[in-house]
């Protein structure tokens, strides 16, 4: 499974059982054994890890857990989720932001991850294509 699969795997077992999230348990989940993010993404990948802090974060998904929740709780601030409950207390909270950074950070089919630098690279581009296109509308409706 890659990156991308296992982030929205973990999405969907915190939306179908959500007793299985809990923040504060920082190893990758046995059979029936509550996790967190992060170990829940790396049991899916396959890992085995005693504690998900260690280097397991980084391997499986390129960045250690300092810069990963930090971009968890940019996500938060990005998408206007103030109003939710605390994504460290609630699976289907932490489920939304999952799918978010599924999205932000993977693509589905390559699964490579995008640096900040990329993804400010990419949105321009889009914008700017975006606004072309409309202003080539606008141009052609002239006519």
């Amino acid at each position: 499974m890659n990156v991308h699969d296992s982030i929205i795997a973990t999405a969907v077992l915190f939306e179908t059982r959500p007793h299985l999230y809990d923040f504060q348990h920082i190893a990758v989940p046995s059979c029936g054994s509550p996790g967190c993010l992060i170990g829940w993404i790396a049991h899916f990948q396959g890992r085995e890890s005693d504690n998900v802090h260690g280097g397991i974060c980084k391997e499986v998904l390129g960045v250690d857990h300092h810069e990963f929740y930090r971009r968890v709780e940019a996500i938060v601030s990005n998408e206007n989720m103030w109003c939710e409950p605390g994504w460290t207390r609630s699976a289907a909270f932490a489920s939304k932001i999952l799918r978010v950074y599924a999205a932000t950070y993977y693509t589905p089919a390559k699964s490579v991850q995008r640096t900040d630098a990329e993804l400010v690279s990419y949105w321009t581009a889009r914008v700017r294509q975006q606004h072309l296109d409309e202003h080539t509308k606008s141009e052609e409706l002239a006519w």
